[in-house]
C-alpha cells in the first residue's frame, strides 16, 4: 500500500467546520418541438441570467432571462440619396460592403434541428455562428471589430420570454411512481415547457395599435407566485419597452396561459413602482392591511432623470416633468391581489384584481435639546431607512411578518467617477485621471436591512464579530426554515463585485447577528492520497493481518560466565542475545530463521532503495549482496511487530517486490518483506530535546486511515493545483433561488460566471459564460449522515456524545472534551485531556492526587492526541488512557516493575534493588556498616580496614565475607610459662571457627 504522502498528527482539528450539502442536479429536459422552432436549438433551457425563478408548491416556474449572445449577419451597404419635394429617395443603391475587410467567403456555422410536431409546420429550426479564430480574452477591441466587419457579423443579445418547470416532487404520468434518491435529481421528470414564448411578445399591429399575447423577452425582471396558481411578472429590460418595463403580465399555471394586466405605461408614476430592473419582488406575503395576499417590491434601478433635457447642474438636476426621479431607488410597494376562485380565468381587464400601494416609514422623534434656551426644547426626527440600490437580494420573512434585504449595487449621479465607465460590470475607474465626487462612497454595498409590514420601520442589523462576506450584487439569498426550529438562519450564495464573480456560501445567524463563511460541505473530491484502510484491510484477498504486540524479550536469570575466559559476559537481568531460543522467532539477531527485510509502507519502493543503495557501493569485482536496511538486532520480527493497536500488514516474498529495472537481480534476494496495510501515521510528538523522557525525534504510530475529512490525506492542501475538494457551484452572479421548505431545498438555476476558477484581479477582466446547471443545497443533509451518531441541523452534525468529527464519524478518546460554540455552531474538542495536576520536569511520585475532568472553563493539558478510533496516542514520557501519567523512568533499569498512578508512575524495585528507578543494588545488610561501604553499581561490599589493637596504626586485616560481618580471630603472644601445645590449641580453634557456616561473634 502507498506511503502516506506527509505525515501529519492526525485529527488535531479543535474547531470543525460545519457542513453542507451542495449538490449539482444532472437533470433531464423535456424540449417541445415548438421551442426549437421558436428559439433554433434542440434542448432547453439552456444558459440564463437574470431569469426569475418562482415556487407553486412544489414546482419551480422559471420565466426569461438573458442567454450567451448570438451572432446575427450585419453587413452595412452603400447607397445615395436624393431630396424631391421634401421626399428622399434611393438615387443608387450600389449593394457594396462600407467595410473594405468584409470577405463574402466567410460563412457561418449552420445547425439545424430536425422538427417533427410544430404549429407552423416548419420541419427544422436553424441557428448561425461565426468564429472569431481564437480567443476574444486575449484579442483587443479594434481585433474584435476587424473580425465582425471582415465576416458581417454582430454579436446580440438573446433574450427569453419562455415558461419551465421543474416538479421538485418528481411527479411524471398518473400512475407512475416519482422516482428522486437522496439529493441527487428526479430520475424520470425534468424541465419540461410549460409555455414556449415567441419572438417580440407575438406582436402584431391592428389597426394601428401593438397587441400582444404575451410579455415580451426581458431579463432582471421580477415574478411572485399566489395561492391561486397564478405568477404576476413585472418589469426588467426588454427591447420592446426601449429600455425597462413597466407592464405587468399574469400567467395561469391551470391552462399556462399569459393575460395582460397593466400595459407599458398605463400608470402613472405615482400608481406603480414604474419603469425598473434589478428590483426585488417578494410573493407569499399576506398584507396586514388588507388581508389579501400580497408581494412586496424593493428598490431598482431605470433611466436616471438627468438626462431630461431640461435638467443640467444648474437646476442640480431636480426636474421631473419628463422623467420621474430615477437612478438608483430605495421605495417600497406592496401589490394586494385579489385571489382568484378555482373556476375563474384571470380577467381581461385590471379593474379590481390588485392595487399597487407605496409605504413611507415610520418618523422616529427623541429630545434634541441645544445650547441656547430657546431650544431646550427641541426635538429631532428622523426615518431609519435603507440607502438606493439595484441588484441586491430580497426575502419574505413569513415567521417575522416582514422582508431581508441585503446589499446590492449603488451610485452617485450623474458620475461615479468622471473617468470611470458608468455602473454596472465593469465600474472600476480607469486611473487615468478625473475625481471621485465621494472618494469614500460605498457603490457596492454589505448591508442588511429588515422591514416590518405590520409596524412600517426599517431595522438595521449591525454585525457582531470580525467575519463577513465582501460587499456584492446579484446574489441569492433565502431564509432556511425547518419546522419545529426558529427561523434564526440567513444562507447566501455568490454575487459580484469589482470585476470578480464570488462561489462563497455564508450564513448569518439572525439571533447573534454573525456571518459565518461555510467552507466545507457534503459531497468530497477525495484526493488520491485519501483512501479507506478499514475497507482495505477487511478484504479478505490483501492478505492483511492484525499485527501482534512483541513478546517481552528474555533476560538472564543468572550472571553467565564465559566458559573460556571465566569472565562474566552477561550479568543478571541483561537481555540475552536476540539469537537464543527465547528470542529468536521474535527479534532481529544472529541466526534469525531466514532473511527478513521489516516492516515498511510500499514495499516496492523499500526495494528499490535498498538496490540503489547496494549498486552504488558495488565494486568491479564484487558480487551483489542484498542486505536489510537499518533492521538492527532487537527489531521485532511481524506479525509481532505492533507498537499500537489496529495495525495491519501483509506478508510478501521479497523477490516479488522487486522493481522491474531490478529483475535480473532476482536471484539475491530471499526471505519476506512485509507491507502495512494502513496508511496514516499519528504523530503524538514531532520531536523535542530528547530530555526528561521526552522524544528527540518524532514518534510514528501506524494505524488506520478512514476517507473523512480532516484525516491526514484528506484535506485542500492535498489536492492537485485547480481542483476543489469540496463539490459546490462555480462562481458567478445573476443566478435565481427558491426554497422549498418541505424539503429545505435552496434551488438556484444558471447565471454568469468565469469558464474555468479564477482569483480575484483588478487587473484582467476574464472570461465569463452564461451557465445553465442546475444546484440544490440541502439544509437537512449532511456529511455521511452523521454517520448515524449525531443529528443533522442546517446543514451540519450535532454529534451524539462519544463521538466527534464534521460526520461524527470518529469516537472519542478518553479525556476528550467536546463542545459547540454558541456564537458559530463550530465543534471545538480539546483531545486526550486531564486536569488536577500540571506536570514539570522536577516531577516525583505524589501519593493521594484527584484527577478531574476537563471542561469548557477548565481546559487542562493534553499530552496526546486521539487516534478518532478511541486511542489516546501519548507523547513520551506520558502514558495511560488519557496521557495523563508521567512514566517510570528508564524502565525501571529494567529491575522492578513500574506501579502506573496519576499523576507520576512509581518504581516497584525487584529484592536487591532500590532507588528512584531501580538503578542501584543492594548490599548483603549494606555491608554491615561501618565495617564496610556499598558499591552501589556492583552490589558488591568493600570492607573496612582494622588496625593491630596494639599499634593502632599499623594496618592489620580488613573485615571479611560477602557482608563484611566478621574478621579472623587474633592470637595475641605466648606468655613465658605457656606451652607450645596451648599456642597450638588456640589457633586451630580460630581456624575452626572461621569454617563455620555462621561465622560466631568472637568474644574476649
Amino acid at each position: 500500500m502507498s506511503p502516506p504522502t506527509t505525515l501529519l498528527p492526525l485529527l488535531l482539528l479543535l474547531l470543525l467546520p460545519n457542513a453542507e450539502a451542495w449538490r449539482q442536479w444532472e437533470y433531464k429536459t423535456f424540449t417541445s418541438d415548438d421551442w426549437k422552432d421558436v428559439w433554433g436549438y434542440d434542448s432547453g433551457p439552456r444558459g440564463r441570467r437574470g431569469h426569475s425563478i418562482s415556487l407553486s408548491g412544489s414546482r419551480l416556474i422559471m420565466f426569461g432571462g438573458r442567454d450567451n449572445e448570438i451572432q446575427r449577419q450585419h453587413v452595412p451597404r452603400t447607397y445615395n440619396i436624393i431630396d424631391i419635394e421634401g421626399s428622399l429617395e434611393f438615387q443608387t443603391y450600389e449593394d457594396y460592403p462600407v467595410s473594405s475587410n468584409y470577405n463574402a467567403t466567410c460563412k457561418p456555422v449552420k445547425e439545424c434541428v430536425s422538427l417533427t410536431d410544430t404549429a407552423t409546420g416548419n420541419t427544422e429550426a436553424c441557428s448561425y455562428s461565426w468564429s472569431y479564430g481564437g480567443d476574444t480574452s486575449k484579442m483587443s477591441q479594434e481585433e474584435i471589430k476587424m473580425k465582425e466587419d471582415g465576416c458581417g457579423f454582430v454579436p446580440v443579445g438573446l433574450f427569453y420570454n419562455d415558461v419551465w418547470e421543474y416538479d421538485l416532487n418528481c411527479e411524471a404520468d398518473p400512475g407512475v411512481p416519482p422516482e428522486r434518491y437522496a439529493d441527487m435529481a428526479c430520475e424520470k421528470t425534468g424541465w419540461k415547457v410549460l409555455h414556449t414564448g415567441a419572438r417580440n411578445g407575438a406582436c402584431v399591429v391592428q389597426n394601428g395599435k401593438e397587441i400582444c399575447t404575451l410579455p415580451s423577452e426581458r431579463w432582471h425582471h421580477g415574478s411572485a407566485m399566489f395561492d391561486d396558481q397564478t405568477m404576476l411578472i413585472y418589469g426588467g429590460f426588454s427591447h420592446r419597452c426601449e429600455d425597462y418595463c413597466d407592464d405587468m403580465w399574469s400567467f395561469d399555471l391551470r391552462d399556462n396561459t399569459w393575460m395582460e394586466i397593466y400595459p407599458i405605461g398605463s400608470l402613472g408614476d405615482n400608481e406603480s413602482p414604474g419603469k425598473r430592473w434589478k428590483f426585488s419582488l417578494l410573493s407569499g406575503v399576506m398584507d396586514p392591511v388588507t388581508g389579501q395576499q400580497s408581494m412586496v417590491f424593493f428598490g431598482g434601478h431605470r433611466l436616471w432623470h438627468g438626462f431630461s433635457l431640461e435638467n443640467s447642474q444648474d437646476n442640480k438636476w431636480e426636474n421631473y416633468n419628463q422623467y420621474p426621479k430615477g437612478g438608483y431607488l430605495n421605495d417600497l410597494w406592496v401589490y394586494s391581489k385579489r385571489t382568484l376562485l378555482p373556476d375563474e380565468e384571470v380577467p381581461i381587464k385590471s379593474d379590481g384584481y390588485g392595487q399597487w400601494s407605496v409605504k413611507t416609514g415610520v418618523e422616529k422623534c427623541e429630545a434634541a435639546a441645544g445650547l441656547e434656551w430657546a431650544s431646550r426644547n427641541d426635538i429631532s426626527c428622523s426615518v431609519n431607512w435603507p440607502k438606493e440600490r439595484a441588484g441586491h437580494a430580497g426575502i419574505y420573512d413569513k415567521g417575522r411578518g416582514g422582508i431581508w434585504i441585503h446589499g446590492g449595487f449603488t451610485a452617485y449621479y450623474p458620475y461615479i467617477s468622471t473617468d470611470g465607465a458608468g455602473s454596472g460590470n465593469g465600474i472600476q475607474a480607469l486611473k487615468v485621471g478625473g475625481f471621485t465626487p465621494y472618494p469614500t462612497y460605498p457603490f457596492y454595498l454589505d448591508d442588511l436591512w429588515y422591514y416590518d409590514l405590520a409596524g412600517g420601520d426599517w431595522t438595521d442589523y449591525t454585525f457582531q464579530g470580525n467575519s463577513k462576506p465582501d460587499r456584492r450584487t446579484d446574489h441569492i439569498m433565502i431564509l432556511a426554515t425547518k419546522q419545529g426550529l426558529d427561523n434564526n438562519i440567513l444562507i447566501m450564495f455568490g454575487g459580484y463585485y469589482n470585476n470578480h464573480h464570488y462561489d462563497d456560501t455564508w450564513y448569518f445567524n439572525i439571533a447573534t447577528r454573525r456571518w459565518q463563511e461555510k467552507k466545507t460541505f457534503v459531497h468530497a473530491n477525495w484526493p488520491e492520497s485519501c483512501v479507506d484502510d478499514v475497507d482495505y484491510y477487511e478484504d479478505p484477498s490483501n492478505g492483511c493481518v492484525l499485527m501482534q504486540y512483541p513478546p517481552d524479550v528474555r533476560r538472564a536469570q543468572v550472571a553467565i560466565t564465559d566458559p573460556d575466559s571465566g569472565q562474566v559476559k552477561i550479568q543478571r537481568g541483561d537481555i540475552l542475545p536476540y539469537h537464543d531460543e527465547g528470542n529468536r522467532e521474535f527479534y532481529v539477531g544472529q541466526g534469525s530463521p531466514e532473511d527478513y527485510y521489516g516492516v515498511h509502507d510500499d514495499a516496492m519502493e523499500y526495494m528499490r532503495g535498498l538496490f540503489e543503495k547496494s549498486l552504488a557501493n558495488l565494486g568491479a569485482d564484487s558480487v551483489l549482496t542484498l542486505l536489510p536496511n537499518g533492521l538492527v538486532d532487537g527489531t521485532p520480527i511481524a506479525p509481532y511487530a505492533a507498537n499500537g493497536p489496529r495495525q495491519y500488514a501483509r506478508k510478501l516474498n521479497a523477490s516479488e517486490t522487486i522493481p522491474a529495472e531490478y529483475a535480473m537481480y532476482a536471484n539475491v534476494v530471499n526471505g519476506s518483506v512485509w507491507e502495512r496495510c494502513t496508511s496514516a501515521k499519528g504523530i503524538p510528538t514531532t520531536g523535542d530535546d530528547g530530555l526528561f523522557g521526552r522524544s528527540s525525534v518524532p514518534v510514528e504510530i501506524p494505524q488506520p486511515r478512514r476517507m473523512r475529512y480532516g484525516w491526514d490525506g484528506c484535506r485542500e492542501e492535498n489536492m492537485d493545483p485547480g481542483l476543489e475538494l469540496w463539490t459546490y457551484p462555480s462562481s458567478r452572479s445573476d443566478h435565481t433561488a427558491a426554497f422549498y421548505e418541505n424539503e429545505g431545498l435552496l434551488m438556484f438555476y444558471g447565471g454568469v460566471g468565469y469558464t474555468t476558477p479564477q482569483k480575484a484581479s483588478l487587473e484582467v477582466t476574464h472570461d465569463t459564460s452564461v451557465l445553465n446547471d442546475f444546484w440544490a443545497y440541502n439544509i437537512n443533509n449532511c456529511n455521511n449522515n452523521c454517520s448515524h451518531h449525531g443529528e443533522c441541523q442546517f446543514g451540519f452534525c450535532v454529534c451524539d456524545p462519544g463521538y466527534y468529527g464534521l460526520d461524527c464519524s470518529n469516537q472519542t478518546c478518553p479525556g476528550d472534551f467536546c463542545y459547540y460554540d454558541e456564537i458559530t455552531n463550530e465543534q471545538i474538542c480539546n483531545h486526550c485531556c486531564y486536569t488536577g495536576y500540571t506536570h514539570t520536569d522536577e516531577d516525583f511520585y505524589i501519593p493521594g492526587v484527584k484527577k478531574s475532568y476537563c471542561s469548557k472553563e477548565n481546559t487542562g493539558h493534553s499530552n496526546g492526541i486521539c487516534d478518532g478510533f478511541g486511542t489516546c496516542q501519548c507523547a513520551p514520557p506520558f502514558i495511560g488512557e488519557d496521557c495523563s501519567i508521567k512514566d517510570c523512568k528508564y524502565n525501571c533499569s529494567f529491575n522492578g516493575f513500574c506501579s502506573v498512578e496519576f499523576p507520576v508512575s512509581r518504581c516497584i524495585c525487584a529484592d536487591g534493588y532500590f532507588g528512584e528507578y531501580c538503578q542501584f543494588r543492594e548490599c548483603l545488610n549494606n555491608c554491615s556498616y561501618p565495617n564496610g561501604n556499598c558499591d552501589y553499581d556492583t552490589g558488591e561490599c568493600s570492607c573496612s580496614m582494622i588496625y593491630n589493637p596494639f599499634e593502632n596504626f599499623r594496618e592489620w586485616v580488613r573485615w571479611d565475607g560477602e557482608d563484611c560481618s566478621y574478621i579472623a580471630a587474633y592470637c595475641g603472644a605466648v606468655a613465658r610459662g605457656v606451652g607450645w601445645a596451648t599456642f597450638a590449641l588456640s589457633c586451630a580453634l580460630a581456624v575452626f571457627l572461621s569454617v563455620d557456616e555462621e561465622p560466631a561473634r568472637l568474644r574476649r
